[in-house]
């Protein structure tokens, strides 16, 4: 991060986090997802598709990542999906 540099000089290092989906559990009819990694507070996506060698994933969720970078969340599942695959996005 060089946002400082020109006036106090300070030259920072940021750290991007890398959230993963680390738990997946049928729970009724929905998908319940949960991970950690992500920056805390910041907005996530929950993208998804039917097709993994299609190009239009569709933005399912938004939601923030807690105080420590964790995220839980339950997705109703969809009926229309035959199968289903699941991203995390970060803006």
């Amino acid at each position: 991060n060089t946002n400082a540099i020109n006036t106090n000089g300070t030259l920072s290092v940021v750290i991007v986090a890398k959230p993963a989906i680390a738990n997946v559990n049928l729970v009724g009819n929905s998908l319940a997802m949960s991970g950690t990694g992500g920056v805390a507070n910041a907005n996530y996506y929950l993208i998804g598709t039917t097709n993994l060698s299609s190009t239009s994933w569709v933005r399912l969720q938004t939601n923030q990542f807690d105080n420590n970078g964790n995220f839980n969340f339950t997705n109703a599942s969809n009926p229309s999906w035959p199968q289903g695959y699941y991203r995390l996005q970060v803006p």
